[in-house]
């Protein structure tokens, strides 16, 4: 009896305790419906907008993620997808062609070696554009925006990557037709990836026309200086150098809307960061594989201690870059392409330029490094050269740090001396920039090395200091994007 009557105790005290959370649940209702103001037509909608956000990310997630699981299973012909916002890993036939790009970086290298004057440069330069802008069709223009994984995909890929083999063996304004033909049979196998783009994605049937048709001019820019007499080629080429160099600027002046297929931003920023990289890569190379024999030589014949010297300084300049560059990109929600069209824009070309200069300098290390191990002088060209190079990098590492956090940071909610500090901080690396246009050409490799590499190793200290120092202040992945209030059409605003 006493067990019976404690059970029955407590079930009534359940039953109590449920009744009160009930009544305190309809209470909390009932209060929080007479407190709020009555919601007007324009807050639903917002509210509908951004259920519906949610779930198309959700969706579009899951649709992402099948079909990352389904890579394995490759079709002879598939349907071209738009890439969301979870496909920014690089695919192993991308991988490939960074390694053709190193190739071609080490071979274009050469003609600036073998010619070192100011014609040698501009030819230099030109055969740089026309293989960046190459590579840059499909690793920016296409993997960034669509994916496709079917065979007849890769066969066609196959033949863009034997057109880019082609222009890297006949990187030389000797053999210009060939290397004429093959940047063309690239181009080709390019646009023919696109008209699959316009096959399977009707919204994206007009971005495929204006991309096909800007490539056939430049595929005809390459024929006419094939075909016509040599002193034409360095004229057809500069003009298609140029045309593809400001792709950007022509699609985006062209293409409203819808009709721009967004981009995926933290591919290409990746596929950017794998450019620099490899056009510094060109100075490691120089720096040891190539000249290996030479400095076995030189451990016989010689004094090694200078050769060791400039490989020291040659690894610490090109480590200090690796570090300014990428210490100074942002988190990808506070990425420059997502604060408006023109940043976006402005940092695409100062990267292909980035490229070109980081590659004149690793040209310029290969012959420091040459004359040291012959015993010769550098030439003026070859100092000034690397001088303008050093000073140029810096002037589009500034640059792009404008385009990133430029009247963002610092916040107008910081402190004073938070403001003073950034201030200080960019007006540093300002000054830092003009230091190598003001510096004394010389024509040792030693000393013509280590002033560059001291003034990237203290702008490396300067940085790190200011970036501890201020550490909480600075943009992080848990703090409130940047660009959350511009209103300004972005990569990321196009649909």
């Amino acid at each position: 009896m006493m067990e019976t009557s404690q059970s029955e105790t407590r079930r009534k005290w359940r039953e109590r305790r449920q009744r009160r959370n009930v009544k305190k649940k309809v209470a909390s209702t009932l209060g929080t419906k007479m407190a709020a103001p009555a919601r007007n037509e324009d807050s639903e909608h917002t509210q509908q907008d951004h259920d519906f956000s949610e779930h198309s990310e959700h969706t579009q997630h899951h649709e992402s993620s099948e079909h990352h699981g389904n890579r394995n299973r490759r079709r002879i012909i598939d349907t071209v997808r738009l890439k969301g916002p979870h496909d920014d890993e690089a695919r192993y036939w991308e991988l490939f062609s960074d390694l053709l790009l190193v190739a071609a970086a080490s071979s274009i290298a050469e003609n600036l070696e073998e010619e070192a004057d100011f014609k040698g440069w501009i030819e230099f330069a030109i055969l740089y554009f026309i293989t960046a802008n190459g590579w840059l069709l499909y690793s920016h223009h296409y993997n960034a925006r669509f994916d496709d994984s079917s065979l007849v995909h890769c066969l066609i890929l196959f033949f863009y990557y034997l057109g880019m083999a082609g222009s890297i063996v006949n990187a030389d304004f000797e053999a210009y037709k060939p290397f004429s033909y093959a940047a063309t049979f690239q181009r080709i196998a390019f646009i023919a990836l696109m008209l699959m783009v316009a096959r399977s994605i009707p919204k994206a049937k007009e971005f495929a026309g204006w991309i096909i048709g800007f490539t056939f001019v430049a595929c005809l820019l390459f024929v006419a200086a094939a075909l016509l007499p040599e002193e034409y080629v360095i004229v057809f080429w500069s003009l298609a150098a140029a045309w593809e160099f400001f792709i950007e600027v022509g699609m985006v002046s062209s293409l409203k809307g819808e009709k721009l297929i967004k981009i995926n931003i933290d591919h290409t920023n990746e596929r950017l960061g794998v450019l620099v990289l490899i056009m510094l890569g060109e100075t490691v190379i120089t720096s040891t594989i190539t000249y290996k024999s030479y400095a076995a030589e030189a451990e016989e014949e010689m004094d090694a201690t200078e050769y060791y010297t400039v490989m020291t300084l040659s690894f610490l300049l090109m480590f200090m870059y690796i570090l300014l560059f990428f210490n100074q990109q942002p988190a990808p929600k506070d990425h420059g392409m997502r604060r408006s069209l023109f940043s976006g824009i402005c940092l695409m070309l100062l990267n292909k330029l980035l490229g070109l200069v980081l590659l004149t300098i690793g040209a310029c290390m290969k012959l420091c490094v040459s004359a040291v191990i012959e015993g010769d002088d550098l030439t003026p060209f070859v100092s000034n050269a690397f001088r303008m190079s050093v000073g140029m990098s810096l002037v589009l590492l500034l640059a792009m740090r404008i385009c990133h956090y430029g009247g963002k940071l610092p916040r107008p909610t910081d402190p004073p001396h938070v403001r003073r500090l950034f201030f200080v901080w960019w007006g540093i690396f300002a000054l830092g920039c003009f230091v190598p246009f003001v510096t004394p050409a010389s024509s040792s490799p030693t000393i013509e090395l280590a002033w560059p590499s001291g003034l990237a190793f203290v702008l490396c200290l300067i940085e790190s200091w200011f970036t501890h120092v201020l550490e909480e202040h600075l943009p992080s992945e848990e703090s409130a994007p940047l660009h959350a209030s511009s209103s300004t059409p972005t990569y990321d605003t196009i649909q």
